[in-house]
């Protein structure tokens, strides 16, 4: 419970140390993320793929959404968020955290390709080129969603 009361100053602290990097003083709120999750097949995922995973907002929800043998693999660039992200959820077998930039996400993924990519990046706090770009390309491994075939990519703007 401590640790979720930590996370506004983590996230505060990562963004005063890099605004570019985090683009956002608070991280989403819950039920933002829950109404963003709604509109994907969390539970039907056999891997999600999450960016700009800060303090676990999403990663907590997608976790309660996600199949027992489904895998989530959360990006976080702050090792920092990354170490705290880690360390809340170690428990769980189902998650991999990796500190690191989403461009090099496919590195992590063994060939497969995400049912979900659900995306927090800073967008609009990133250089020209990287904000008009597609978030699939931020992951080249997104691909088709689930079954249904519809678009794989959810976004929420971080900053």
């Amino acid at each position: 419970m401590r640790q979720h009361l930590l996370d506004p100053l983590r996230f505060f602290a990562a963004f005063v140390a890099n605004p570019r990097q985090v683009g956002a003083v608070l991280p989403t709120s819950r039920s933002a993320v829950r109404d963003m999750l709604d509109l994907a097949d969390v539970p039907a995922a056999d891997l999600v793929v999450e960016l700009g995973a800060g303090t676990g907002v999403q990663t907590g929800e997608i976790l309660a959404r996600l199949r027992p043998d489904a895998r989530l693999v959360a990006v976080e660039i702050d090792q920092k968020l990354a170490t705290a992200l880690a360390k809340r959820y170690a428990g769980d077998d189902r998650l991999q955290v990796l500190a690191d930039s989403a461009e090099n996400v496919a590195a992590h993924l063994d060939g497969r390709r995400a049912d979900v990519l659900v995306s927090a990046l800073p967008f609009t706090s990133l250089g020209r080129r990287a904000a008009a770009a597609d978030p699939r390309r931020a992951a080249p491994s997104a691909g088709p969603a689930g079954r249904d075939g519809g678009d794989p990519v959810l976004a929420a703007d971080a900053g």
